[in-house]
């Protein structure tokens, strides 16, 4: 490979916090030169193209600065899989447009992920103004795996992935997925990876949500309910297909319905839904519970999981609603990602 990382960063209307991204990757103590930076842009309507060509015209003579762009579809998978096409670097690094890095974050990375031979690095996040995955940083994890870590509680794509194993398992994102697309793409990963290195000693990914309204978020828009399911069904179908005992892919099915029934299904019932949708949501979140939880995965529940999933499949929209009430299920203040 040409390049350490090809820091991938898919774009769309980023014109307010595009520079602050892309001026924390140059800086990077590993040195530019070690770098490669792909932007692809979703089809930004703002000044977002022009400030990127600018760095790639003032960082010409490292040549490795490259800016694509497409019609805007309105998630970054599309981007995201540009990047993968096209990187040069031995990891792919993704990173969103309004983030940035700590100033040290890809040599701590890439470093580990070289000495451990891992597949996937994840870099310990800092939220701005937001929460992110804490309790899983808490241990020093150099070697880990899904299952003896607790990565189910991030399954954004913001982290860096081997290239060749990217590619060799054809690990790519689905466009036709509008909400958390990326749970898919990284629980195949997550689940094909030998080795998952986690640096938890270093800020080196900085989340962020502004409160200036200058961005609008590919993916953070109310997707219909038919739309927003879809990345259940296709997670659960890469956890079914993964290369794993019957026992294991239980088990993974077991911790990502956990993570399901504790964060993701009562966020879909906190959005302003009409009380249509919020029935048909419901029965959408039964149907797929009777379809892929087995006796075998179901003998793994306690606690106020199990009661989550009994209501849901017990099938009382109104006994369901007043149990989300009774459980104070208020904007989330859960580390999930």
């Amino acid at each position: 490979m040409r390049f350490k990382v090809t820091v991938g960063i898919p774009v769309y209307n980023d014109a307010a916090h595009i520079e602050k991204c892309l001026q924390s990757v140059i800086e990077q103590t590993i040195g530019f030169q070690n770098l490669e930076i792909i932007c692809v842009d979703d089809g930004s309507t703002d000044e977002t193209p022009q400030i990127i060509k600018k760095y790639k015209r003032n960082f010409r003579k490292y040549k490795n600065i490259s800016y694509y762009t497409h019609p805007h579809t309105g998630n970054p998978s599309l981007s995201r899989n540009t990047i993968i096409d096209y990187a040069q670097g031995e990891y792919i690094f993704f990173v969103d447009g309004d983030d940035f890095l700590g100033v040290e974050a890809i040599e701590k990375m890439y470093s580990q992920g070289v000495k451990n031979q891992a597949e996937i690095v994840i870099g310990k996040y800092k939220g701005v103004n937001r929460n992110v995955p804490v309790k899983m940083f808490e241990e020093k994890k150099e070697k880990t795996n899904f299952f003896d870590s607790l990565v189910v509680d991030s399954l954004n794509a913001l982290k860096m992935f081997k290239t060749s194993f990217i590619r060799e398992n054809n690990i790519r994102f689905n466009p036709n997925i509008f909400h958390a697309e990326d749970h898919p793409f990284t629980m195949k990963a997550y689940l094909h990876a030998k080795t998952i290195s986690i640096v938890n000693d270093y800020d080196c990914y900085y989340c962020t949500r502004y409160s200036d309204g200058t961005r609008t978020q590919l993916t953070k828009q109310l997707v219909p309910v038919d739309q927003f399911y879809a990345y259940f069904y296709e997670t659960l179908d890469v956890i079914n297909n993964a290369p794993l005992s019957e026992e294991l892919k239980n088990l993974a099915a077991y911790k990502y319905w956990r993570r399901l029934l504790l964060f993701d299904i009562p966020n879909e019932f906190r959005r302003p839904r009409n009380l249509i949708d919020r029935k048909y949501s419901f029965g959408i979140v039964k149907s797929i519970a009777l379809k892929y939880i087995t006796d075998n995965i179901y003998k793994h529940f306690e606690g106020k999981e199990k009661l989550t999933l009994d209501i849901i499949l017990e099938g009382s929209y109104r006994i369901f609603d007043e149990y989300m009430k009774l459980q104070k299920y208020i904007p989330s203040r859960t580390s999930q990602t």
